[in-house]
């Protein structure tokens, strides 16, 4: 009988090859070194032609020729390089990447995250003021999927099982006339 050793350590290492994360490096790991956009706002045109790591909100996608232009409104990034929900924003920049992004894909709302040189900063209006956005040239970018998001319907009680709405004996919350359902 033949040693079956080598055949079971190659379909572990295959397995758990496939669970190995997705995301770029340079999307997951803190660059050096890590140039926030506080920092880049206070620091001014000194900061051009550093690399950064930033991330956020998605607000709109527009297609050139050779590239897209991605306004984000920009978040703090967590650990691993998504966008943290939070309700403070730190400003607003765009990420020019060198291929074209279907806007129905790409579109305002989902999470991005790109990582590239700060290359110059443009003048753009938003309804009557104008605003001065960073641009990065993006070497790296990763759009983080889209959560599950819970919404809680009411449900009447006569939908119930009589013993949950009779017994003592049960969870305070066990009987409640809600139910949550998942939303992709």
């Amino acid at each position: 009988m033949k040693n079956s050793y080598p055949h079971i350590l190659f379909l572990f290492a295959f397995f758990l090859g496939g669970c190995a994360s997705s995301i770029p490096k340079n999307i997951s790991s803190t660059p050096e070194p890590d140039l926030s956009y506080e920092e880049f706002r206070t620091g001014g045109s000194q900061q051009m032609d550093k690399l950064v790591r930033w991330g956020g909100e998605i607000i709109a996608v527009e297609n050139e020729a050779t590239h897209s232009m991605v306004e984000i409104l920009s978040y703090e990034l967590g650990r691993r390089g998504r966008p943290l929900e939070q309700d403070e924003y730190q400003g607003r920049f765009i990420a020019r990447i060198n291929e074209f992004l279907d806007p129905e894909y790409y579109k305002k709302g989902r999470q991005l995250t790109v990582y590239g040189r700060l290359s110059r900063e443009v003048e753009k209006d938003i309804s009557a003021h104008t605003y001065s956005y960073p641009v990065i040239d993006v070497e790296q970018y990763y759009l983080w999927p889209e959560y599950a998001r819970l919404e809680r319907v009411y449900v009447s009680p006569v939908h119930f099982h009589p013993y949950h709405l009779r017994s003592p004996f049960i969870h305070p919350f066990y009987g409640h006339p809600y139910w949550y359902r998942y939303h992709y």
